[in-house]
């Protein structure tokens, strides 16, 4: 499951007891914090045992099922043990009733709020319940498209655009409809409702409405975020320092180069690509960056492995861009939009987020223009890339004088860990990147 998950939720068995499954088929489904996995068979076989049921969360290194040789006589009616139902609440739901034995039996609130709550969970995944719940939405009422009935995220959306249009509907039917007006009756209607609205500034204060706060349950994915941004905090000395860098001789050389990735590599060129590689270059040249803290051991890292942050609608997650250091600018792009397609998509795998020795992250793109990242331990070091912006510099020419130009100016910010990364290497390594990117020197034939 990859070396930083701990654990994962069982979603679905593909296989019952007594069927047979071939090495390489689909054997369960499980979710994690940040993904949802298919996991193949190992060998060729007949499932003989099955230790958890759907819905239960299990720590790694747990035997889970049992495969017997193929050909093998296995108790098909053995059951799969029951997961211990874990009572939570819901609304008022009206007692059922069933007839057991000729007797009339009445089950009791907290049992059919049980029985929901198992029905909810095998219609769905958890991370598409933590959606739900972020949403305020009961899965209960979601028809489903997915394998048996379940719940996918695509039902979900489609679920929440069609409340919408209803309520968009139901509003438009709502409205008034006003009966015409001639031109000297619309002037002074205008008039009116401009002396109402300057009422509502000078005019005398209305009581202020108190709504109560709204209580939001924390997903699980929002939970494995803070904790493990709570550790990084708690236990790594952060510290600072951040560079002005002048972009304007980059962006003239990829947008020069923009067709040429577009026509030739199917691909975007953007200005986290250059950055990308600049920061991969520049950690190979002071490897002391590249590094993560061990108790009394320093692990420095041989490969440049690019943790980028990118948002979800769940919450942040990191997918890390493999052996950058190899990478030619047009790999790297390919990379950047493989990874964040896939993480958009819920189709990143458990691998497909650990091994990080290095993370980018880029808020630029909704105009921030610094921020100060935490290190995401055991990183030892993450690099902020804030907007580009034009503004006005001082620029002094070849002949010593001073002139005020407009360029295309970014702040970086690189946050280490004060435990092995000293500040002069953090200089070090950030007027190297600053460098690199100033004078756009990355070989491209345009």
């Amino acid at each position: 499951m990859g070396e930083s998950l701990t654990e994962g939720t069982i979603t679905t068995w593909r296989k019952k007891l007594g069927e047979a499954i071939e090495e390489g088929e689909t054997l369960l489904d499980i979710s994690t914090a940040k993904v949802e996995v298919e996991f193949p068979s190992p060998v060729s076989g007949i499932i003989a045992e099955i230790f958890f049921a759907e819905g239960e969360t299990v720590p790694i290194d747990t035997l889970i099922a049992k495969i017997a040789p193929p050909g093998s006589k296995i108790d098909s009616s053995a059951k799969i043990p029951a997961k211990a139902p874990k009572v939570i609440s819901a609304p008022p739901h009206p007692a059922a009733e069933e007839i057991t034995n000729g007797h009339l039996v009445e089950e009791t609130d907290e049992e059919v709020a049980r029985d929901r709550e198992h029905l909810i969970r095998k219609r769905s995944t958890p991370l598409v319940r933590n959606i739900a719940n972020d949403l305020g939405i009961d899965i209960a009422n979601v028809e489903g498209t997915g394998i048996h009935g379940r719940v996918t995220k695509k039902d979900l959306e489609e679920h929440v655009a069609a409340l919408k249009a209803e309520e968009d509907a139901r509003v438009r039917a709502d409205e008034p409809q006003a009966p015409p007006q001639n031109t000297h009756r619309r002037e002074r209607n205008q008039h009116k409702e401009g002396a109402r609205r300057f009422d509502t500034v000078v005019g005398p204060e209305a009581e202020p409405v108190i709504y109560p706060p709204e209580e939001i349950k924390v997903s699980y994915m929002r939970r494995m975020i803070a904790e493990q941004m709570v550790r990084s905090v708690n236990n790594i000395p952060l510290a600072y320092t951040a560079h002005e860098v002048d972009f304007t001789q980059l962006e003239k050389l990829r947008i020069r180069a923009k067709p040429l990735f577009e026509t030739h590599l199917a691909t975007k060129l953007t200005p986290l690509v250059f950055v990308v590689k600049a920061v991969s270059d520049a950690l190979m040249a002071v490897p002391s960056i590249n590094a993560s803290w061990a108790n009394d051991r320093i692990i420095q890292h041989r490969n440049v492995n690019m943790g980028i942050a990118v948002a979800v609608r769940e919450g942040l997650v990191v997918p890390v861009l493999k052996g950058v250091e190899a990478m030619t600018l047009g790999g790297i792009a390919r990379g950047l939009i493989d990874i964040a397609t896939k993480a958009r998509t819920n189709k990143l795998k458990p691998t497909d987020v650990d091994g990080a020795t290095f993370t980018v992250t880029s808020t630029g793109q909704l105009g921030a223009t610094f921020a100060i990242p935490i290190v995401n331990q055991p990183q030892g070091a993450i690099l902020h890339f804030g907007a580009i912006r034009k503004v006005p510099v001082v620029v002094t020419g070849p002949d010593g004088e001073d002139t005020i130009a407009i360029r295309q100016r970014a702040f970086l910010t690189l946050g280490i860990d004060h435990r092995l990364i000293d500040g002069w290497e953090a200089d070090k390594i950030m007027v190297k990147i600053k460098e690199r990117i100033e004078k756009a020197d990355f070989g491209l034939p345009v």
